[in-house]
């Protein structure tokens, strides 16, 4: 499992085991082990998942916390592109 989710603050218990496979299922490709923290947004009522991996690699996106687990996988596989 490249991503492994080591946080997810402030998540609905409704919420984590959705949120959780889709950012395990959007980096299946990922090379190395990489790191998410599912944390509230600094705005609104939303969450930001943020991914850390090797050589300093770094990438995060919003959620606004109503997203169907197709929509997660989506918005972190787009954040996940070059």
């Amino acid at each position: 499992m490249p991503i492994d989710v080591v946080a997810r603050e402030g998540l609905p218990d409704s919420r984590r085991w959705d949120v959780e496979q889709a950012v395990e299922t959007a980096g299946r490709r990922l090379p190395g082990v990489h790191e998410a923290w599912v944390v509230p947004a600094r705005a609104g009522g939303g969450f930001c998942v943020r991914i850390t991996g090797p050589d300093g690699f770094f990438c995060q996106t919003e959620l606004v916390g109503d997203e169907t687990e197709a929509e997660i996988k989506d918005k972190v596989m787009r954040a996940l592109e070059p």
